[in-house]
């Protein structure tokens, strides 16, 4: 009944391991479900030289050789029985795109939410869904930040919704909520719509659209992704 998942920044064999360690030390388990290769970037990607006049831009990109050590360190661990799963978490959404791509990777981890919504329709999910890899959502209520948007605002379970929605799922599978309180937990678990109607989705889609316009913050590490066309060369 239970899905036990962590990571770490650590590339290097070394670094992976200790993490692993303090990892099940902490779970108190012999294994875990899934190790997640956590905030990969655009710089630990490399040029693919097979590859350089393909008109997908995402297509022209592979991992960085550290990156590809870590990638099959972890697979050792699927092979010794340590780890079920290997993932990989990004805010990048054209490293979701190649990662998709990879064989050893199991599932991408990425941002999604009504505010940060082009990239990942637009980049990692084709890829996801032609590669067949599941995608775990998170940011979804953008740190709660979407719902306090005034009397229009969505709510937590109209957040969680739409990630979950049919312009989303395939490829997203799961759907990470850090709720405050138990109170607010049970209010969202309550509200969620596994499909939302025509309506609901233009309304919301609408809203995002006002705040993605205007979002030159931190809360998006790679802007020009939202404009970004994987059909284009």
């Amino acid at each position: 009944d239970m899905f036990i998942a962590s990571g770490g920044t650590e590339r290097t064999p070394a670094g992976l391991d200790q993490r692993l360690d303090d990892c099940l030390e902490y779970s108190g388990g012999a294994y875990l479900d899934c190790f997640v290769l956590e905030y990969v970037s655009p710089e630990e990607l490399a040029v693919d030289v097979l590859a350089p006049w393909n008109p997908d831009p995402t297509k022209r990109l592979m991992p960085h050789p550290d990156l590809t050590a870590a990638i099959n360190h972890v697979r050792e661990w699927v092979d010794e029985g340590k780890v079920r799963y290997c993932g990989i978490s990004t805010h990048s959404h054209v490293v979701g795109a190649v990662l998709a791509g990879v064989e050893e990777v199991d599932a991408l981890m990425i941002r999604y939410n009504l505010a940060h919504k082009d990239a990942a329709e637009e980049v990692t999910f084709p890829s996801a869904r032609e590669n067949n890899k599941p995608v775990i959502a998170f940011t979804t209520t953008r740190w709660n930040d979407l719902q306090e948007g005034g009397p229009n605002a969505p709510t937590t379970a109209e957040c969680l919704s739409f990630a979950l929605g049919k312009q989303a799922s395939p490829p997203v599978e799961v759907v990470l909520h850090s709720a405050r309180d138990e109170e607010e937990l049970e209010e969202a678990m309550e509200g969620i719509q596994m499909g939302l109607d025509e309506e609901d989705e233009k309304r919301l889609r609408l809203y995002g659209e006002s705040i993605e316009a205007a979002n030159e913050d931190f809360y998006d590490e790679y802007p020009e992704e939202r404009f970004l066309k994987v059909s284009s060369a």
